[in-house]
């Protein structure tokens, strides 16, 4: 893993993160780039599936920077997005259950009061359209009113991005 002791880009995180420093860890051939910050921590199972979700999306021209879980009682997002400027929630999903993983993943995400979310599937579901209509009755119903911006990372690596525009 290369570690570059600067960042690509200078930009001013919320206070919390003014004594905060990062570095760039990962960078893909065509411009994506991952950074990680050189104080404080995620839990190591968190922060070992959120580096790889990261890297994916890089390898797709994204730019992201993990955060530091920082203990004020504030909320806490896994990571800010560099080209878009908004804070991100990275989910996870272990099961085959798309329906549910979605539906706990934007729940969790508009709790953090973030304006985007990257779920990653590392299994196939069992029913896109189950996956599908639960995304859009969980908007319907106003249970994520702070997401702006999903992106689905799929088992296969292939990246979908959602503007949820369409659904409110």
């Amino acid at each position: 893993m290369k570690h570059i002791p600067t960042t690509k880009k200078h930009i001013v995180l919320r206070k919390r993160y003014k004594e905060i420093t990062f570095c760039v860890m990962y960078e893909s051939a065509n411009g994506g780039i991952v950074e990680k910050f050189n104080q404080g921590s995620q839990s190591k199972t968190e922060k070992y599936k959120n580096i790889e979700a990261l890297k994916i999306l890089a390898n797709n021209g994204k730019q992201y920077r993990l955060l530091p879980v920082i203990q004020d009682g504030k909320k806490n997002p896994d990571a800010f997005n560099l080209l878009t400027l908004k804070y991100v929630d990275i989910k996870v999903a272990e099961s085959t259950n798309g329906k549910n993983a979605i539906q706990s993943a934007l729940k969790e995400a508009n709790k953090q009061e973030v304006s985007e979310v990257i779920i990653h599937f590392t299994q196939e579901l069992e029913s896109n359209r189950e996956a599908f209509d639960m995304l859009k009755a969980t908007f319907k119903q106003k249970r994520a009113k702070n997401i702006k911006a999903i992106t689905f990372i799929m088992p296969d690596k292939r990246v979908l991005q959602v503007n949820t525009d369409r659904f409110k």
